[in-house]
Parts: structure tokens; sequence; C-alpha cells
């Protein structure tokens, strides 16, 4: 690291401020705002609860570091409203599982995200490079990662855990701004921004979707009654984890729900024991009866087609050649194959009833999109004419 870096990097590391009450917050915010570009991240836990428990937030501009303690706050409107100002670039790495923690904390719904992950793989880096490696091949500094783990919703947080913390967005300010400027210069940014809206929009779709049969391991070899058992039982996880804020294998394992899809039973305490554990069926016996006997039921007109091959299978020369061709406008562009087509992406067009699904219609359409929907409609593609 250069003298001036460290000097910089020293000065931030020196001067940065607890956030404890709603008044320092509202300073930080607005002064984040006044700046026009604001760096963000959070330590959260979750290995023991169904939503993110945030522990800290950390901002920074050029010129400061602020690090937000939640649990010290009652007014975060501020910050809500600092994430959703379209005026105010918000740079993060990896934003999902941020706008996941803003979404259930704050309410909100994050606007103009800088995404340094996607704009590495914009620019032609590995997809999905992870932070530490991004600040080793653009800064040559290695990230101590010692604090990673620790516990964040420790107070005080140790001086070791501050430095970390402070030094996350430090970093990840400085490469905005190299990022930033090669995005400009080869014209790739509004993919960048549009693609980080994605990201946001698919976030909160998740935080509202239904389970079905599919979030049971092993479900797909079900016949249709037992498809929809599973469902039922998945869907009945999910609330319950939910309203118990509590994950969802702590409610109920996969292979325990996949045993009552199967048995399908008229008295699921006949499984206690050798199928599920006592205290699941005594718990929750009720609950897992009336999903099962809602499935059993059901006439079989109602009940869900039979899952068949995967997609994957079913389409595999299909996808072989889509995912060619995504593969060599890639190579054309020097960006990462899995921005423009990634497994899913392709599924999801084979999969739909939308002749072009909406994650298509943006910026990869130019590129790619032509390409792809001529080869769904040649013989042996989805579409024959």
């Amino acid at each position: 690291m250069s003298s001036d870096r460290e000097e910089a990097t020293q000065a931030l590391l020196g001067g940065a401020a607890d956030v404890h009450d709603d008044r320092a917050l509202a300073e930080a915010c607005a002064a984040c705002r006044a700046a026009g570009t604001v760096i963000v991240d959070t330590e959260f836990e979750r290995t023991e609860t169904y939503f993110p428990r945030v522990a800290l937030v950390q901002l920074a501009t050029a010129r400061q570091v602020w690090l937000v303690d939640p649990l010290a706050l009652e007014d975060t409107t501020p910050l809500r409203a600092l994430l959703e100002d379209s005026s105010v670039e918000k740079v993060l790495h990896a934003c999902s599982e941020d706008v996941e923690v803003f979404a259930h904390w704050l309410g909100a719904r994050p606007v103009q995200l800088f995404d340094t992950q996607l704009a590495a793989a914009f620019l032609g880096g590995r997809f999905g490079i992870g932070y530490g490696e991004l600040v080793r091949d653009e800064l040559g500094v290695e990230v101590d990662k010692k604090e990673t783990r620790s516990n964040w919703l420790q107070r005080p947080l140790t001086a070791a855990q501050r430095r970390y913390a402070c030094l996350d967005v430090i970093h990840l300010g400085e490469i905005h701004g190299r990022l930033r400027q090669r995005l400009e210069l080869v014209g790739r940014l509004p993919w960048l921004l549009e693609e980080t809206a994605g990201i946001v929009a698919d976030v909160l779709a998740r935080s509202e979707t239904i389970p079905d049969w599919r979030a049971v391991k092993g479900a797909a070899s079900l016949p249709p009654r037992g498809l929809e058992a599973a469902g039922r039982l998945a869907s009945w996880r999910d609330r319950t984890a939910r309203s118990l804020d509590r994950p969802r294998n702590r409610v109920a394992r996969d292979e325990h729900l996949l045993q009552l899809a199967q048995a399908l039973p008229e008295d699921v305490h006949a499984l206690r024991g050798d199928a599920l554990p006592h205290g699941m069926v005594k718990r929750w016996g009720e609950e897992l009866q009336a999903a099962v006997d809602a499935a059993r039921t059901l006439p079989e007109a109602a009940l869900p087609a039979p899952a068949g091959q995967p997609l994957a299978r079913l389409h595999a020369p299909l996808l072989k050649r889509m995912r060619g061709e995504a593969r060599a406008v890639a190579e054309e562009l020097g960006l990462a194959e899995e921005l423009l087509a990634r497994k899913r992406l392709l599924e999801a067009w084979l999969e739909g009833d939308e002749e072009v699904p909406e994650p298509w219609r943006g910026w990869r359409w130019p590129l790619l999109g032509e390409r792809l929907l001529a080869l769904l409609d040649r013989p042996g593609g989805l579409v024959t004419s």
C-alpha cells in the first residue's frame, strides 16, 4: 500500500464515528446524502433465526466512516430514506443479503445500487468473486478474515471488530472508484444498475413467495398427491418458521416432510419414533395432520401434474446450445458468461409462458436475446414453426 493510501486509510480509521442515537444517525445520513455516494455494509446474525438480526451497519463517504449500532436506535427513518433516495448511489458488495436485511429491518426497497461483485463480472472478472479476492486483485491488500464470524451482537465491539468493519467500507470505496471509471469507459454502467435493480426485485419477491413442493428435497419423485402434501407441508413450515423467527429446519427437516408426503398417514402419530421425531409430532401433530388430510382428500383433478423429468435434463441439448451462444458473446465482449445466461435465467425462459421473460428484455436483449429466440424457433428447439 502506498504511503498516501496508508495515510488516508489511517485517517479514516482514526476518525470513525460511532452512531448510538437517533440524532447521530440523522446527521450521518444527511452527510451521506450530501456526498452523493455512500459505501454500505452490514454485519448480521441468522444462525438461530428465520430473519437476519442486524448487528451493525457501516456507512462511509470519501471523508468519513460511521459505525451504526442498530440495537441502540429507535427512529431509523433517515436510513431508510437514504437507501431509497435515487439521487444517492449506494455501493455494496454481493448486495442480495444486505437488501434482505434492509427489507426486513427497515421495510426499505434500496435503489441506485452499485454492486462491486457484479461490476467486476461486467469487466471480465470471475462471476461471484468474493470480497477478499476482489480487494487483493484491485488493491493488492490481504483482508484479515478472523473477525468475519465473530459475535457482532456483543457490546461493546472489540477493537479488532471495529477495525475490520471500518476497513470493509474503506476498501470498498476505493474499489468502487476504480470499477466505476472502467465501466463508464466501456459503457456498461447502465447494465450494472439495471442488474442490481433486478436483484432487489428478486429478493423482495422471494420474501413474499409461498413455498411449494420444490422446497422439500427429494419431493420430485413423489406422485401427484404426494406433491400436493409436500407443498402444503412446506408452506406450513415456512409460515411457522416466520411466526417463531426460527430457521426452517429447526421446525421440520426436509426428510421428515418427505416421509409424511410419501406415507400420507391417517394418523401422523403412527410414524412417531420411526420416521418422525417425538417432539415434532407432539408439538405439531395437529398441523401436520391437517396438511396431510387436505392433500389426501383433494379431488384428482385438482392435484398438481407429475414432476416429470427435471427441465435441465429434458432440454439438455437445447440448454447446451443456448449456453454456447452465451459463451461466444461473453468471450467477444470480455465479460463473465454467467452474467449473460446463468442456468436459472435459461430455465426460466424454457419453462415460462412468455415469449421473452422479463430478465431478457433489458440490457441482455441486444447482446444475446435475438440469437436465443432464433435458436428456440428452430426445429429441435422449444418452439417449432
